[in-house]
């Protein structure tokens, strides 16, 4: 699953535009793919992706950092922190392991890395196991050099 959304902390009639989202899946996930042929679905954040077994990934929104613990991370000089919120349904036949997934950041403006950073005050991880028929909602905090842009695509893949 990957999602472009929108500048973080940007506010006005830019931040009402609908983001674009991409999300992909791995042909580990969906065994009705072959390896050279995997789906590969943009969608914007709040739209739900839906594999074939029944799980269901959904990026619920992309925001600047403001807040940050004692003991968290922050953004070097000239980066901009970033908290990518996101929801996993189970309604798969079994308890879902939420170490098959994988998540990432990139810059789509003018390319750029990111870099995962460690944020207290907001965040959930997505460890352990989701249960049958229940959603969990994590996080995952990065920054981004300002002059890479401030547009980004996440990706969550499962394994």
């Amino acid at each position: 699953m990957r999602s472009s959304s929108r500048r973080p902390g940007r506010r006005g009639p830019a931040s009402q535009r609908r983001p674009r989202c991409r999300r992909r899946t791995s042909a580990a996930a969906s065994p009705r793919y072959s390896q050279d042929k995997r789906p590969d679905t943009e969608l914007a954040v709040g739209d739900t992706f839906a594999y074939e077994d029944g799980l269901r990934a959904k990026v619920t929104g992309i925001n600047k950092i403001t807040q940050f613990g004692e003991y968290g991370d922050r953004p070097e000089a000239g980066k901009t922190a970033f908290r990518v919120k996101f929801q996993v349904s189970n309604n798969t036949a079994k308890p879902y392991d939420l170490d098959s997934l994988s998540c990432s950041a990139e810059g789509c403006t003018t390319g750029g890395e990111t870099g995962f950073i460690t944020v207290e005050p907001g965040s959930k991880q997505d460890a352990g196991r989701l249960a049958t028929g229940r959603t969990g909602a994590f996080t995952s905090e990065y920054s981004i050099t300002m002059s890479d842009g401030t547009t980004i695509v996440f990706t969550v893949i499962r394994k």
